[in-house]
């Protein structure tokens, strides 16, 4: 018992991680948003798909609409065609998905695919 007591991680009291793991996210999006540019050929076709659900049934969360639209306007900023959702529904997701695939069937393409 005491052993598994030790073992357990410590957390601070109040601490929430999820600050940290937003900037975390966002210098990581910045790094991979300048790779892509620096790496990118003018002859390819950019497309992303960009869904920001957070209006669930058990819980609505405040972050993830921000989130796709700070990236759709990132994306599109480095050349990328957006196709971007928030609190879509199954169908529309599954419709969006058809699209973003049409699209990218291109000779030369890329795609990301970004969920908040």
């Amino acid at each position: 018992m005491l052993a598994a007591a030790a073992a357990a991680p410590y957390v601070r009291p109040g601490y929430n991680a999820t600050p940290a793991l937003a900037a975390h996210l966002r210098a990581f999006c910045c790094v991979m948003l300048l790779l892509l540019q620096t790496a990118s050929s003018s002859t390819e076709t950019r497309v992303a798909l960009v869904i920001g659900n957070g209006d669930y049934a058990f819980a609505r969360l405040a972050n993830p609409k921000g989130d796709a639209d700070l990236m759709a306007r990132a994306l599109k900023s480095v050349g990328f065609a957006v196709i971007k959702h928030t609190d879509a529904n199954m169908q529309t997701m599954r419709q969006a998905f058809t699209e973003f695939a049409r699209r990218l069937r291109q000779a030369d393409s890329v795609g990301v695919f970004y969920y908040a």
